[in-house]
């Protein structure tokens, strides 16, 4: 069995294979046809390239997944099955490699401030994000100031991903993007606000760097990061 062989059949399962999906979107989850997470394993066995299997087996297709969701031809929830279903894909892959960060388009973090408990758009976010080749570290909702900063400098992201949709948590936002644009260590970290306070008065006042007021706004951010990553 050829490399393009095996790439093919990875590809072609996360846009055409079988899968179910839960009726709600956020905890959506699913099944390709079986086999996926073997693929990925015959595809190591016969010493094709990590890179390779990442962004023609797994990033390629995800993004077409996306195209299509925007074209109308894939509903929401299936692109978010599919889009976990290849994040998985890339653990079964990372879990063959010395260095997963050769496969990753940039490490993302992701959190919902202190005081803030919606997590559907960061939910949906974390499993796009993963599905399309970033490193995610989705830290959940609520999460203090203090230990978004810490997993900041521990992981040392290229974005970090904050959410919001009260005013009552704007002192949280902009306490990490004061730090996190004053700290030289994080000189090259790109700060991207979501929610309802993500319009222009809010991200000038807090200085963040990209905002995503909206799920279309959040996809077209991510595909653009991910190609300018390649």
């Amino acid at each position: 069995m050829n490399a393009q062989h095996i790439i093919s059949q990875i590809s072609d399962t996360i846009l055409n294979g079988d899968f179910c999906i839960t009726p709600e979107a956020s905890d959506s989850s699913g099944q390709c046809t079986e086999g996926l997470s073997d693929l990925i394993s015959v595809s190591i066995e016969n010493d094709v390239p990590a890179p390779l299997i990442a962004t023609e087996g797994l990033d390629k297709p995800m993004l077409e997944i996306i195209d299509r969701f925007k074209n109308d031809d894939v509903m929401f929830m299936e692109m978010i099955a599919r889009a976990k279903l290849t994040g998985e894909a890339r653990d079964t892959l990372s879990d063959h490699v010395e260095d997963p960060e050769l496969l990753s388009k940039g490490t993302m973090l992701l959190a919902a401030v202190e005081g803030e408990y919606h997590r559907q758009g960061k939910d949906i976010i974390s499993s796009l994000s993963k599905g399309i080749g970033f490193n995610t570290i989705d830290l959940g909702t609520g999460v203090p100031t203090g230990d978004i900063l810490d997993a900041a400098d521990e992981h040392q992201p290229d974005y970090i991903g904050i959410s919001a949709s009260t005013r009552a948590t704007i002192p949280e936002l902009k306490e990490i993007t004061d730090q996190i644009s004053m700290d030289r260590a994080h000189e090259n970290t790109k700060v991207i606000l979501g929610g309802f306070l993500a319009g222009d008065d809010e991200a000038d006042a807090l200085g963040a760097d990209f905002l995503c007021q909206n799920l279309d706004q959040s996809i077209d951010l991510l595909v653009n990061l991910a190609h300018s990553s390649s």
